[in-house]
């Protein structure tokens, strides 16, 4: 009986992480943001207003909510010793790397989806965007790279790696719009034309090609 519960609670902890992903990386929402409490609205469910406290997480009943609870409150509080608390083995993996900033723990999560969410947040969390190389989800990896030039370090190279169409057209807009500290473009804004988005393309133009 002890073994079914334990594959029934697996199941469902995978299946809420897998909804966090599909919420992330669904191209009907290309452009959601990538702010630090972006990844925790979609991981962890946030119906439980008090979660966040540890004490409070250890008091409940459901093993998935309490260890999402605890991954909540060891991301919150920033503490790698709440992460032992955690039951299933990939949550309590994901929750360390990021709280301890080791990528390396990422590589001992054994469901694909679920190392892809680590990696995407342990990029963000050490300010490298290499991680967000190393995720297989497409759409998951777009948005690692995406949020990374635009709130992080801006790269006009990366756009052309983003393949979701929208948030590449998006990358190219931003980029066009800089300048370096000599005040000249960052890129050259005749790489409009390269905006698929006839609307975006066309005020990318009015904007830094003629002037406004």
């Amino acid at each position: 009986m002890d073994s079914v519960r334990n594959i029934i609670y697996f199941v469902l902890v995978a299946a809420i992480i897998s909804l966090g992903l599909y919420m992330i990386g669904s191209e009907d929402e290309p452009a959601l943001p990538v702010s630090s409490g972006f990844l925790e609205q979609y991981s962890v469910p946030t119906t439980i207003k008090t979660w966040g406290n540890q004490s409070y997480c250890m008091n409940l009943e459901n093993m998935t909510q309490r260890d999402l609870c605890l991954l909540d409150a060891a991301f919150s509080l920033k503490d790698r010793n709440i992460c032992s608390d955690i039951h299933y083995e990939n949550l309590l993996y994901r929750c360390r790397a990021k709280v301890e900033s080791n990528p390396k723990l990422c590589d001992k999560i054994d469901v694909l989806s679920e190392k892809d969410l680590c990696l995407f947040e342990i990029a963000f969390r050490i300010n490298n965007m290499t991680y967000c190389n190393d995720i297989f989800a497409r759409g998951l990896k777009d948005r690692c790279l995406y949020g990374f030039v635009m709130d992080k370090k801006p790269d006009p190279a990366v756009c052309f790696d983003i393949a979701n169409e929208s948030l590449r057209d998006k990358c190219i807009f931003y980029h066009v719009g800089l300048t370096t500290n000599a005040g000249k473009p960052l890129i050259s804004p005749t790489l409009c034309y390269l905006i698929v988005d006839v609307d975006l393309e066309r005020r990318c133009n009015e904007t830094y090609l003629m002037g406004g």
